[in-house]
């Protein structure tokens, strides 16, 4: 699968999508899906994402225009998620990103950059509002 979701640790809100090549923009809007249903199936409200691009070497066609598309009615424009850290970004998605900016500004105030998943842990860690995942009982809905 080119593209595996999952909690980034035990103890923290925050989805890791994991990209390889090749993907496609069906491949992330499916992984979309999917990590927020781990959101919803666990009872956390708010979450921060980790986009671990360091095996991509190549991005689909129509970037550009589905990055937008993402934040304008996606991920990071949503009240649920907080950070968005993209790992191992290439310097075309760092252009992408500071294009968007200018025109949408969650993305300024939303997206980070770190060189290592590491890193974009401790950047996580460190955002003053952070607050560990808790865990709802069993049998209690939210």
């Amino acid at each position: 699968m080119p593209i595996e979701v999952s909690w980034a640790n035990d103890h923290q809100p925050i989805l890791l999508y994991r990209l390889q090549d090749p993907w496609g923009w069906d491949d992330f809007y499916t992984a979309t899906d999917q990590g927020r249903s781990l959101r919803e199936g666990s009872g956390v409200q708010m979450i921060h994402i980790i986009i671990d691009m360091t095996a991509v070497r190549q991005l689909p066609q129509g970037t550009l225009t589905h990055m937008g598309s993402m934040f304008r009615y996606g991920a990071p424009s949503t009240t649920n998620i907080q950070y968005v850290v993209f790992v191992g970004a290439s310097r075309l998605v760092h252009s992408v990103m500071q294009l968007l900016g200018k025109v949408n500004q969650a993305v300024n105030q939303k997206v980070q950059f770190a060189p290592s998943i590491t890193e974009a842990l401790t950047l996580i860690e460190e955002i003053p509002q952070y607050q560990p995942r808790q865990r709802r009982k069993p049998g209690l809905r939210r």
